[in-house]
């Protein structure tokens, strides 16, 4: 009956603890919010362990009211900090945390319990995750990191957490790698800071859960009780923008939760169905599908080596349809579709369709609500010089020492920036996070032969999508996320900062006559420029390639008006170099962008190596995500954490393994399609795969098909692509009528 009332479904999340509230098959969430106050920290000669003191969680669903709350004791310290070998918690009240939960409706208690069994284990790893380890410090292996990025800073924290001596170098003199954000030099004048910079605008995709994870235990040193993971501000919308008389067309960032949002997601579908034919629709369609309902099997043996655009058809079709092709691919990864392969863009292009379709799932982009390094980089370095962690910056690795006996790492090189001192680290265990191209540089005869997944690291190939920054004399809020300049020659794409930061005044940084940021990046460095340099920007000095990149933006943005009177001033990323000072053709790239082309993941290393104490934590690593970005790079470094607990013979209980977030296998934003509707494909398809079948919907060149060659597609298939495209149209023309009739 309606009054029966089931609580639990505990589960893990980035942002703390969740509870789903079943209601006769109703768990439509209105409110979830969480309250906490400060850690409490319980320490003696034993050590320290942190725990919340106490935590209070509301949730509310269409029929009912939930509110927990649990508090902790130091009965929970002894536990957490020093289990006992093979102890089972049975419920909360053993581990020292005390929990109470009532559920009420219209204002009335219909259901409560206090330290109910069946959450116990996810508060231990809760207060885990924030507790260091039990583990006798002595008797653990030194671990030498090699780059400061997230890679780096993740292997980092979680070794430390686990009660590793961890030392980390950095070639730059700022930690974060490619996420950092930092002052444009010599901007700020009469005492204000410089205008701040970055390489790139940073989004956190819907599916980053380690990236959460591991922002939601850093403390945020500007409030209390909270964690960095709280600067995150979810984007509404993404625009893809042309120039005066072209298309453009708004991507709402979740599916719609309220008037407002319908009515830009039913404006969003009606401009797609008629920027492209209904025949391209239903190819598009398919060919995503195909990806989704695939094997991971086939996926990597398969997709991995057809190109995006030929996977989809590009040269077959229209210039529209080929413009979504490419924004996909160049928008998301900086990849021309003929270099990208179809598994990476399927799956992320596959994410994005069922995040705007699908209710209740993450949005598809997250900003933060200031600088990176400010609202997240720093913070986490201090939270490691707290764990105990050694970091030095300005100390580029030149080389890598094998033992005598060339089995495995004895030392690592290191040369000072500032003094050109160098210096030989030596440790037990190696994290190598720096990027593809410089760990290339690295590689010897003798590490690639004890190492001979590390031996074509050389050959994975990079883009350069380096960082612009326009500071306005008006704020514009072009819309809340990100910002794609359709078919741009220069492969734009942005997001106007202030919306997300109104804390910052802009007046009170560089010359004070900004108001407005609109930080962008340029991706195609090969193509001759539209207005101001008709060249590639590879041949354009650093004059041009801002002139161009700002004519470019005011004829994609008419309906701004903008003028050159609205450009105070620009930077470009600190990580390019010109020749002469900027009066020549670019150098070189500090910072290019590992790209996942056809082939490609061969020759990309595990995390754990062959060689027994070197592992890999960077975003060119064989991890999850796939693709090159923060998520990437985190994953693989919890994958080499994990894979060392293992050889090294540390129990769980022990040590907690690190959760990877394997988002294209279990991911929310695909969740539901998956279990729904394509997990019977994905199980038959496993089986056609082993038994070297194509897929059921294959058709050249998707899968293994001979060339100029069609396999026979499956009647269930033609039926499955039917009946999606069938409810979508159906539901798209319901949903209009009943926006026309609410308006």
């Amino acid at each position: 009956s309606l009054e029966t009332i089931q609580v639990g479904g505990w589960e893990e999340t980035p942002f703390g603890m969740a509870i789903t509230v079943s209601t006769d098959g109703d768990q439509l969430v209105h409110d979830f919010h969480v309250e906490r106050s400060d850690w409490i920290t319980y320490e003696d000669d034993r050590g320290k362990a942190s725990l919340p003191l106490s935590q209070v969680l509301y949730l509310k669903t269409q029929h009912y009211e939930v509110t927990l709350s649990f508090t902790s004791d130091e009965s929970a310290y002894n536990r957490l900090l020093f289990p006992r070998q093979g102890y089972v918690f049975s419920d909360f009240e053993a581990l020292g945390v005390n929990v109470k939960a009532v559920v009420t409706k219209d204002g009335n208690t219909i259901a409560s319990f206090e330290n109910a069994n069946g959450g116990v284990e996810f508060g231990y790893r809760v207060a885990m995750k924030n507790t260091p380890s039990a583990l006798p410090k002595a008797n653990l292996p030194s671990v030498v990191v090699l780059g400061g990025g997230i890679g780096g800073l993740t292997a980092a924290h979680e070794l430390s957490s686990r009660g590793f001596k961890v030392s980390v170098y950095e070639e730059l003199d700022m930690y974060g790698g490619k996420a950092r954000s930092y002052g444009a030099a010599g901007t700020g004048t009469d005492g204000r800071p410089d205008f701040p910079a970055e390489h790139g605008f940073r989004i956190f995709a819907g599916e980053y859960g380690a990236t959460r994870d591991t922002m939601a235990r850093i403390p945020d040193p500007s409030q209390d009780g909270n964690t960095v993971v709280d600067h995150m501000v979810e984007g509404t919308q993404a625009l893809f923008t042309a120039p005066m008389h072209e298309t453009t067309f708004r991507i709402p960032s979740h599916f719609p939760t309220s008037f407002e949002e319908f009515k830009e997601w039913i404006t969003y579908f009606k401009t797609v169905s008629t920027y492209i034919s209904k025949e391209e629709v239903l190819v598009f369609m398919e060919r995503i599908l195909i990806v989704m309902s695939s094997s991971m099997d086939r996926r990597f043996a398969e997709f991995e080596d057809v190109a995006w655009w030929d996977y989809m058809f590009g040269d077959e079709h229209s210039r529209n349809y080929q413009d979504l092709i490419r924004m996909i691919s160049g928008n998301i990864l900086a990849a021309n579709p003929r270099n990208a392969n179809a598994h990476v863009v399927g799956y992320l292009a596959g994410d994005l369709l069922c995040r705007t379709l699908v209710p209740g799932e993450k949005g598809l982009l997250y900003m933060l609500d200031g600088p990176t390094s400010q609202m997240w980089i720093d913070p986490w370095v201090s939270h490691l010089e707290n764990l105990g962690v050694s970091l030095s910056k300005n100390k580029k690795v030149t080389a890598i020492t094998m033992t005598a006996d060339k089995s495995e790492i004895e030392s690592i090189t290191v040369v000072d920036t500032q003094t050109g001192k160098e210096e030989v680290v030596k440790g037990d265990i190696f994290f190598a996070s720096v990027p593809a191209e410089k760990m290339a540089e690295l590689l010897t005869p003798e590490l690639t032969a004890a190492a001979p997944s590390l031996q074509n690291v050389g050959e994975l190939q990079t883009a350069w999508m380096v960082g612009f920054q326009l500071y306005l004399r008006k704020n514009i809020d072009i819309v809340g996320g990100t910002i794609g300049f359709l078919h741009s020659p220069w492969a734009l794409a942005g997001v106007s900062q202030d919306q997300f930061r109104p804390w910052m005044d802009m007046s009170k940084y560089g010359n004070g006559e900004a108001q407005g940021v609109l930080s962008l990046t340029v991706s195609n460095w090969t193509t001759p420029g539209q207005y101001v340099c008709k060249k590639p920007a590879l041949e354009c000095t650093k004059e041009e390639v801002a002139q161009e990149v700002w004519a470019q933006v005011k004829a994609w943005l008419p309906s701004y008006n903008l003028t050159d009177d609205d450009l105070v001033a620009w930077t470009i990323d600190e990580g390019l170099s010109f020749k002469d000072n900027g009066a020549g053709v670019p150098l070189n790239n500090y910072s290019p962008l590992f790209i996942n082309t056809p082939f490609s993941w061969v020759n990309r290393p595990n995390p754990q190596t062959e060689v027994k104490n070197l592992f890999v934590g960077s975003d060119y690593a064989k991890a999850p995500q796939n693709v090159a970005c923060m998520e990437t790079a985190n994953q693989a470094s919890r994958i080499g954490v994990n894979a060392l607990l293992d050889q090294l013979q540390i129990s769980e209980d022990q040590a907690p393994r690190c959760e990877i977030y394997p988002s294209e296998e279990n991911s929310d934003g695909q969740g539901f399609i998956i279990k729904a509707l394509l997990k019977p494909f994905i199980e038959l398809d496993e089986k056609r795969f082993k038994e070297g079948k194509p897929h059921i919907g294959c058709k050249c060149p998707a899968c293994t098909c001979p060339a100029g060659e069609e396999s026979e597609i499956d009647p269930e298939w033609k039926k499955l692509v039917e009946d999606v495209l069938t409810a979508f149209n159906t539901f798209a023309e319901q949903a209009e009528k009943q926006y026309s009739n609410m308006a």
